[in-house]
């Protein structure tokens, strides 16, 4: 499971970094943009059902294991929902 969570994320990097840092081709901007969404969706999503409800359902008990698997999932959306906007906007604003 650690390793899913490494690959997972070690793929998502670089890929991240294609879109951000590096400039699209002069031709064939989309193919160049679809095929970097593309490894993103396929190689670095693998830690929420890999990683995140494997260790959870391993750990805690059958009777509040449903309960544990809500609490995970409502905080990361809050908390995604909170902090990714405001770093969206001090992306924006500051360093683009």
């Amino acid at each position: 499971r650690p390793f899913t969570a490494q690959l997972s994320v070690s793929s998502g990097i670089p890929l991240a970094a294609c879109i951000f840092v590096l400039p699209p081709p002069e031709s064939g901007a989309f193919a160049y943009y679809l095929l970097i969404i593309v490894l993103m969706g396929l190689l670095s999503t693998w830690c929420g059902a890999g990683v995140n409800r494997p260790i959870l359902s391993e750990i805690v008990s059958a009777d509040r294991r449903s309960s544990i698997m809500a609490w995970q999932v409502a905080m990361e959306g809050t908390f995604s929902s909170i902090f990714g906007n405001v770093a969206v906007g001090f992306l924006a604003e500051d360093i683009f």
